[in-house]
């Protein structure tokens, strides 16, 4: 719970933060928000459970699941930067605007960061929590499963529709769901 609330805390004061110094658009905002802060809850879930089973099954998972967590974030935050910088520019400096080559190929680039490495990344991330969460019991065997195939289908997936990007979100939001219902539920005689 300390973890918990040590990675949300300056996470939500990170995006209030964003907020004010670009108030380009509370969607935008939520938009990056939203997953980013999923991340750390099933992140926090999954590495705090991982105490409790044996250290040496789950540091190489652990340490993946870190590098892919901080991999998917710096690309969803760097292709989003790619793709903006030029609304950025226009609206917020007197400079001139790049030529539309240079506008076409910072787009390519965030596309690409996002669609092609952040999904990979988003991908291995949910490989190794499930794995970490089914090697703890905190996951049931249909989460595990709808994890796996989920995070196939984003490693093997070689299209550009913005779809996609949905397939990560939804998967935290379940992971989460079962999570906080596992945490409501008893799981055994009270020794109260």
């Amino acid at each position: 719970m300390l973890q918990l609330l040590t990675s949300v805390g300056p996470f939500i004061a990170g995006c209030v933060a964003m907020y004010v110094v670009l108030p380009i658009s509370y969607l935008l905002t939520l938009a990056l928000a939203l997953p980013t802060g999923a991340l750390l809850n099933v992140s926090a879930a999954a590495g705090g459970a991982g105490a409790h089973g044996s250290r040496a099954a789950t540091e190489i998972p652990r340490l993946l699941q870190l590098a892919s967590g901080v991999l998917f974030v710096a690309m969803l935050f760097a292709g989003s930067s790619a793709v903006g910088a030029v609304a950025l520019l226009g609206s917020f400096s007197p400079a001139p605007l790049p030529s539309p080559e240079v506008a076409r190929a910072l787009s390519a680039t965030g596309y690409g960061l996002v669609f092609v490495f952040g999904v990979r990344a988003a991908g291995m991330y949910m490989i190794t929590t499930t794995t970490l969460g089914r090697a703890v019991g905190l996951f049931p065997r249909w989460v595990a499963v709808v994890g796996y195939l989920a995070a196939a289908f984003l490693l093997v997936s070689t299209t550009f529709h913005p779809a996609i990007l949905l397939v990560f979100p939804i998967w935290t939001v379940l992971v989460s769901g079962v999570l906080l219902v596992r945490a409501g539920s008893p799981n055994g005689p009270s020794p109260h």
